[in-house]
């Protein structure tokens, strides 16, 4: 219930809605687990709308901990793609 093991690595991107769908919680007292991603979530990517939405639920042990955790993973910016880095400029001032 509250492991912070990585349950998913990765960069993660939605164009719209990023949904953690839950299962359990709505039948409490039997909780969902939580949810540990290591790495990036990116939600209106498409830049059309969108949200993030948890519907996950600890039932009681939401007052011990999220249930949904976010870490980060340096080692995956290091490796990623060229495409997701920052555009790198150089500025030179110059004299009229």
């Amino acid at each position: 219930m509250t492991s912070t093991a990585s349950d998913l690595e990765g960069f993660y991107s939605a164009d719209k809605n990023f949904i953690i769908q839950g299962g359990n919680g709505q039948n409490c007292p039997t909780p969902d687990n939580r949810l540990n991603i290591a790495g990036s979530v990116i939600v209106n990517a498409g830049l059309s709308g969108g949200s993030f939405q948890n519907r996950r639920d600890l039932c009681a042990n939401n007052l011990q901990c999220p249930s949904f955790y976010v870490g980060g993973r340096p080692d995956l910016i290091i490796n990623s793609p060229q495409f997701l880095w920052n555009t790198k400029k150089v500025w030179q001032e110059v004299a009229p």
